[in-house]
């Protein structure tokens, strides 16, 4: 009940925007010159292009900085955590220990008898 009333409401507003833009046009279809509101000729001219290009040149200067922060924060929080670990010893577990043995699917002692490193 209460959705079909906010539906009603919501058909009654935007055939009372179309009604009132239809009026608006009606004496420009009859060639007599109207002349515009304060508002008309602020939306005709070209500063809300400059505001949106100053907001948008703006928003992407404070994404970029936030960006920064937001890695230099968790450079920091990387450092901490990896002081931490090394304090507890669990650090550098195998030094000796490759990348390619650490990112394979295969076990360590199957990847040492095809290298033979072990």
């Amino acid at each position: 009940m209460i959705i079909q009333f906010l539906f009603f409401n919501l058909l009654l507003i935007s055939l009372g925007v179309v009604l009132y833009i239809v009026i608006r046009t009606i004496p420009r279809i009859d060639g007599e010159p109207v002349e515009r509101t304060v508002m008309e000729r602020w939306l005709t001219s070209e500063l809300p292009q400059k505001l949106d290009a100053f907001f948008h040149s703006f928003y992407l200067r404070t994404l970029r900085r936030l960006r920064v922060m937001v890695l230099k924060i968790d450079n920091s929080v990387n450092k901490k955590l990896e002081s931490i670990r090394l304090e507890r010893g669990e650090g550098i577990v195998n030094p000796n220990r490759s990348t390619e043995t650490i990112t394979s699917d295969k076990p360590v002692e199957e990847v040492g008898e095809e290298t033979g490193t072990e």
